[in-house]
């Protein structure tokens, strides 16, 4: 047994020196992992804030190319239309492209309003934003349209716009019609 012990001076004799860069290494670690962490409380708290922020469309709406759109459930005059419109936020449909249109016909089956109107100047066609109709735009006007009436004295003024639902095309009429309409908005 004593040959076990036999070299225990070299292991008595041996100093323990702490180890300097063991205890920075800590400390790096422990700022890195600090650092980490309020990183990842930053990003989370970033995406919760982006998810309560993200713009939508209310239930019952369609968002398309950045507004929201829905169809009435009721039919009305022109002006009946706009102003339920204006009390849900928005104003009736602007169509601003083919695209729109694609996407409004497929909102609707039937005679529908939408805002297009010459009221301030007869033949000067303006969208309710103030916008007048572009000339692109005017290739969805139904054969012959518009005609304010074609001359015929029983359809009176046309100055409102809706969609012809057997056409899928535009036409001018009486802005007394009762039709149903579409209402856009931005999304909230």
């Amino acid at each position: 047994m004593e040959e076990i012990y036999a070299n225990d001076d070299s292991v008595c004799n041996i100093s323990v020196v702490k180890d300097r860069g063991s205890s920075s290494s800590k400390k790096r670690l422990y700022v890195v992992i600090i650092f980490l962490g309020i990183l990842s409380v930053g990003l989370l708290t970033g995406l919760i804030s982006l998810g309560f922020h993200k713009k939508t469309c209310p239930a019952g709406w369609s968002m398309f190319s950045g507004s929201c759109h829905v169809l009435s459930t009721t039919s009305g005059a022109w002006y009946e239309a706009r102003a339920d419109c204006r009390t849900r936020g928005g104003d009736l449909v602007v169509i601003n492209d083919a695209d729109e249109q694609k996407f409004v016909l497929t909102l609707t089956e039937t005679s529908t309003w939408i805002g297009l109107t010459d009221q301030v100047t007869e033949g000067s066609w303006k969208w309710v934003d103030g916008t007048p109709l572009s000339s692109q735009l005017s290739k969805f006007w139904g054969q012959n349209q518009p005609d304010n009436g074609g001359g015929y004295h029983q359809y009176g003024e046309e100055d409102c716009a809706h969609i012809w639902n057997n056409y899928k095309k535009w036409n001018d009429v009486g802005c007394g019609n009762s039709y149903l309409w579409i209402c856009e908005k931005a999304p909230e």
